[in-house]
This record gives C-alpha cells, structure tokens and sequence, in this order.
C-alpha cells in the first residue's frame, strides 16, 4: 500500500482552489519551457488565458453591482445578477435578496418584507448557510432585525449589511496573474523541487527506513522501501485449515478464512504492542479480537473494501459483504448469482463494486451497496480461479484453470484479450498487478509464476523472468502477489513462503511458515505495505505474521 497524503479533509491542499489550481498551471508551464518544449508551453498558456478572459469578464459584472449596492439601487444590481445565473451568482443573488429583506423588516414593512421572501429568498434556500433561513423566515412576525433566534443578526445595521455585500464582491476581483506573464514569482525549477519534497516525504514515511539514500527511479508510483521479511513476528492460531488471509480495516486488522466457514480477525495493534517490548519470541493468540459467522462451508477468498467493510466468497456459492468495527463484525449484504464455490473477490477502485469469479466458470460483477449483479463474463471452459480489477477499475483480469488468462472490458463485458495457455497447459491459481499496473503476475499449477507485460500496444508480451522453487501442482490454489520494490510473495506445498527478485527472477528469500514432520502447504501471501509486514496462511491453521529487522540475519533461499 502507498503512502498516502491526508486528504483534502485533512487540510494538506484545497485542490478546488482556484489560486492553487493556477499555480499548477504555471509549474507545468514553467517545467515545459524549461525542458525545450516552447511550443507546448505557449499552447497551455493560451487555453489558460482563454479561461482568465471568461473570468475577466464576470469580474467586468461585478464592478458594475459595486456600484449599485452602497445606494441601495437593488433593481438594477438584479438586472444584471439575472444575466448570469451561475452557481457563484447564485450566492450574490442570495446576499443581495437577504440584504433586502432586512432593509424591509428594519423600516417595519412586512408586506414588502413577506413579498421578498416569496419571490426571491425561497427560490434560493439551498445558498443559505445552515439555520440562516428559518431564523428569515421567523423574522415575518418580528419588528426589528434583532429579534431573530440566537441573536443571528444582532450586529446587522443598513450600512454594515451593504459594506459585507461589497466586501464579498471585493472578493471575487482580487486580481489573478494570468500564465500571459510567464512564471514570475516562481523559484526556477518548481516542478523538480516539489517531486524532491514529495519523495523524501515518501522515504521519511516508510515503516523500515533505508540504511543508505534511495535513488527514486521512477515516479509512476509511491517510493516502497525494499523490505525482505527475515524474522516470524507473530503467530495466530485458528480452528481449521485456512485457505486465504486478507489485511483489513485500514491495514489495521487480519483476517483470514478457511475450512469451517468462520473468518477470523486479530487486531494489529497486539502484534505491535509485543513487538514494541522487544520480546525474542513471536506474539502468540488463538483467541481472535472477533470472528464473522454467516458462511456455510469452506471460505477460499477474502479482500478489504472502503469504508471498513470486507467481502469473502465461499464454497456455499455466497459472497458476504462484512461491516468491520475495533471488536466485532457483521454481514451487510449476501450476494448470489454464482452456482458453486466462489473462488476468488476483487474490489473494485470506486469502493462500490466488487468482481467475483467461481467453480460455474463466470465471472460476475455485483454492486455491493445494493447487492445487484451489473455484469456477466462468460468464456472460460473450467472454473475461475483468481480475479483482479487494474487500477482504474475498467479492465478486469481473470485467472482459471482452463490454463488462461482474460482481459474483460467492464462495462460492457466483452474479453479483450487472452494470455493462452502455457506449454505444459498447467492451471492458473492466481493473477495479481503490479502497482504501476503494466506487470501482470500469473501462478501456474506447474510450480512457476510468470510475469506479463501488459504495456505493449498488442498482445501481453511473457518476460524472461520466471519465477521457480516452490511447489504448486493441480491439488491445491497456491497465490502468489506482489510486494514492496521489485519483491514476490508467494505460498508454497512444502511449507514455505518463498520470496523472489521480480527483476532477476531469483529465488532470494525463503522462511519457513511449517515445519517437519508435516509440511503443510501455505495458501495464500499479503503485504501490509503500512507496517512492514507480511501475513501468510496454511492448512495447519495458522496465520504467520512476517516483519523486518536490521539486526536479525538474513534468511537465504536455500536454508
């Protein structure tokens, strides 16, 4: 996961700013002439300057009510308001009718007063600050402006009222420096200085700090500290064989799910809390924080949504839309369509939607709010195995043991494309994307995850890179994913959490999730890029929580 800048709420950059919005404008127009682009430089500064002479010319408008206003000349500040019904006119429309009736309450004219009211100040209520209009509204039956509730025009007088109406048109003409003048004012190189705050943003913020300074190689993406997981931070027992495990809540919670239809949820804050004492050993639970009942059968598939809310597919054929709280849980919607086990979840981007794939070899896209299905996708001879959503929520990616890959288009669900099978036509029991969304990561039930590049202008293209040294053959859905950097996750039969070098193609890490005398294979793999760790799920009923220590060696590949 990235890291992310508070939003707008959490008053970092107001980006419906108008002054704001201009200054990017002037970076990107600087950052062009600096860079030799002139000619795309003086093309963004004139479609800029065609939006300031729309602008100039409301302003023109407003000179005009200045002048009307301080004498009380409202027939003709109105004439020209009407002109221009624009949302911003809108609130002046409103101030101007406020100020009018006011005027009448205060000389003591009610049937001029209850006629403004009428035909101007209820058309506009929807401008009113909150409570402002029933307190008008009340002062039909009063004397005297300040008699309003709450004393809400108590400071009001004739004059002062007109002098707030020219202040708020003041307001609106505070000049605005058109991009005509180039960049003045600008330090040189702005585009480069905020791209260098950003990232050392970036790098401050990681859970693990790098020993040494970080080349940044690309902007595409958040800066993600190469952490390779090298020590077992916390184990969490459940009650039967877990076959997936998710980071949930905000990556403040892990779930996981498996054989006896129960998901299981432990707080995060008590794997940190034992860490925080520097105890050697690994904090141990088998009492969960809560756990979500509603399935009846096995749960292969569970993934966080937005808004604290989560979804798992099961083998009853039902996916259950969960509303997460600190120590409880429970099931907002049950979606059905598929007939047989859902096998996988995918969240879609707008938080809304969710694509499900399952053993009826479709794949099905529900709006979890009103538990509809939007979209069917059929192609696939054999069940679905896996599914993804790219980043921007139009491009669904499926995986299935007919031993393809396809691209749907969302909308309309038609498959763009299909990554056929491999030589050896083994099973694909997973897909996952990388963060730039151009690599596309395939495991396959011939024991190998292979890497696509899904940048090319026609059909996927396989890289060199194949990823080998675990086990994944037709008895079981093995996933591997995408970690921080250039790293991959993946579970394995034997037992192990294999890690590889999605650039070498080498195996360079593997920990060991269960031990002899029983190997039992590990599920499924996922990253809290938050807090540095790595959660792994096997069918020995446990969920193994991986981290990062500097001073903890190593753990080679071939250990």
């Amino acid at each position: 996961m990235s890291c992310e800048v508070p939003a707008r709420d959490g008053v970092v950059l107001d980006e419906t700013n108008e002054d704001v919005r201009h200054d990017v404008l002037q970076i990107i127009s600087q950052h062009l002439q600096e860079e030799g682009f002139p000619t795309a430089a003086h093309a963004l500064r004139a479609e800029a300057n065609v939006h300031d002479h729309v602008a100039e010319s409301r302003k023109s408008l407003y000179r005009r009510i200045l002048k009307h206003i301080p004498g009380g000349e409202w027939n003709e500040v109105e004439r020209i308001l009407n002109k221009q019904p624009t949302p911003s006119f809108k609130k002046l429309q409103y101030a101007v009718a406020k100020q009018q009736f006011l005027e009448q309450v205060d000389s003591g004219d009610g049937q001029k007063a209850f006629s403004i009211m009428r035909k101007k100040l209820k058309s506009l209520e929807s401008q009113a600050p909150p409570g402002e209009f029933s307190a008008l509204s009340y002062l039909l039956s009063c004397s005297s402006v300040h008699e309003a509730p709450s004393g809400l025009f108590n400071d009001w007088r004739e004059d002062t009222g007109r002098q707030q109406l020219v202040a708020q048109l003041k307001h609106f003409l505070e000049p605005n420096s058109t991009l005509n003048a180039g960049t003045r004012g600008m330090m040189p190189r702005r585009l480069w200085h905020l791209l260098r705050q950003a990232s050392g943003y970036q790098v401050q913020m990681q859970k693990v700090r790098p020993t040494e300074t970080p080349v940044i190689a690309t902007l595409a993406t958040d800066y993600q500290a190469p952490i390779c997981p090298n020590y077992e931070a916390a184990v969490l027992q459940a009650t039967s064989s877990l076959k997936c495990c998710a980071w949930l809540k905000n990556m403040t919670q892990i779930g996981c799910g498996g054989g006896n239809g129960t998901i299981s949820v432990w707080s995060v804050d008590q794997i940190e809390a034992h860490l925080a004492q520097g105890s050697d050993s690994p904090f141990y639970s088998d009492a969960p924080t809560y756990q979500l009942h509603g399935h009846y059968g096995r749960i292969w598939s569970l993934a966080a949504l937005r808004d604290n809310k989560a979804a798992s597919g099961c083998s009853d054929g039902a996916v259950r839309i969960w509303e997460l709280g600190e120590t409880s849980g429970e099931c907002k919607a049950v979606l059905t369509g598929h007939s047989g086990d859902v096998y996988s979840v995918g969240p879609h981007p707008d938080g809304v939607h969710i694509v499900t794939g399952g053993f009826d070899n479709t794949v099905r896209l529900f709006d979890a709010e009103v538990g509809k299905e939007c979209q069917l996708f059929v192609g696939h001879t054999r069940p679905v195995t896996s599914v993804r959503l790219n980043h921007y929520g139009n491009i669904a990616i499926t995986g299935s043991k007919d031993g393809t890959v396809k691209l749907w288009d969302v909308a309309s669900g038609v498959c763009l494309q299909t990554i056929k099978k491999v030589q050896t036509g083994a099973a694909v029991s997973s897909v996952d994307l990388s963060r730039e969304g151009s690599t596309l990561l395939v495991g396959y039930q011939d024991s190998s995850n292979r890497l696509w590049d899904l940048s090319t202008s026609y059909e996927p293209l396989l890289l060199q890179t194949r990823l080998q040294g675990h086990a994944n053959t037709s008895r079981n859905l093995i996933k591997s994913v995408f970690g921080p950097a250039n790293f991959v996750f993946g579970g394995s039969e034997d037992g192990s959490v294999c890690i590889w070098s999605a650039k070498s193609g080498h195996l360079v890490s593997r920990l060991s999730h269960t031990s002899l005398p029983t190997l039992e294979p590990v599920y499924d793999a996922r990253w809290n890029q938050t807090k540095g760790m790595l959660a792994t799920c096997s069918n020995d009923q446990t969920v193994r929580i991986w981290s990062f220590d500097p001073s903890k060696p190593y753990v080679p590949a071939d250990c």
